[in-house]
């Protein structure tokens, strides 16, 4: 439930995907997509909308203003308090993966951003427990909702007690722009495949009978 990704991606994107482990976690969503939300057509128009009610996103353009935002000011800025830095970056990283997802990136530009970000919070942090505790702290300073900060914790917990986590993984792992291994965006459903399997050899099977059944007339 809790695991590594399905796909063997390298230790540092690994990493990347562990900084926004505990967003998975507590909304339900998958550890094995940036931004946790895997890029189907459903998705697409999900994030799309989310990005333009939260961010007033609609274009790639938006999206990377928003990150530069992120980066370089971010809420750190009006509450002068350089302790909100995770606050800040994690969500850089969630927005690159929801970018990628609503379709305003490719798969390789996100995790190119996502780099010297994550690079940030490893030089900044000691481990996930602090980025975890740090990332609740300036969410509660920017003033989020206390139900969904206790739910927050509540995944950090999980993901400190569960052994198959991936912040069980080193904090120190290297964090080198290896040779990315990109996922295959899968566009057809198991069970839109499923329902075409059926559909198959229901076809298949009228066809033999209509086909016994002209031959019987001749």
């Amino acid at each position: 439930m809790y695991g590594i990704p399905v796909k063997e991606y390298t230790p540092a994107q690994k990493w990347i995907l562990a900084s926004t482990a505990h967003l998975a976690e507590a909304w339900g969503d998958s550890f094995n997509h940036l931004g946790t939300y895997q890029p189907t057509p459903g998705n697409k128009d999900m994030t799309q909308g989310i990005l333009n009610n939260a961010w007033e996103v609609t274009s790639k353009n938006d999206l990377l203003g928003v990150l530069n935002w992120l980066e370089h000011t971010g809420d750190r800025s009006a509450w002068e308090r350089d302790d909100m830095l995770a606050w800040d970056l994690v969500r850089y990283i969630y927005l690159c993966g929801m970018g990628h997802t609503a379709g305003f990136l490719n798969e390789k530009e996100s995790w190119e951003l996502c780099f010297p970000i994550a690079r940030l919070l490893q030089k900044k942090y000691s481990s996930w427990r602090s980025l975890g505790a740090k990332y609740i702290e300036g969410r509660t300073l920017w003033g989020g909702d206390k139900k969904d900060n206790k739910t927050l914790e509540t995944a950090c917990k999980t993901l400190f007690d569960d052994t198959s986590s991936l912040w069980y993984m080193d904090w120190r792992t290297p964090l080198n722009e290896e040779e990315l291994v990109l996922k295959e965006v899968p566009i057809i459903s198991k069970t839109y495949m499923f329902f075409l399997y059926v559909f198959v050899i229901m076809f298949s099977i009228a066809f033999v009978i209509g086909l016994f059944t002209v031959l019987s007339k001749l």
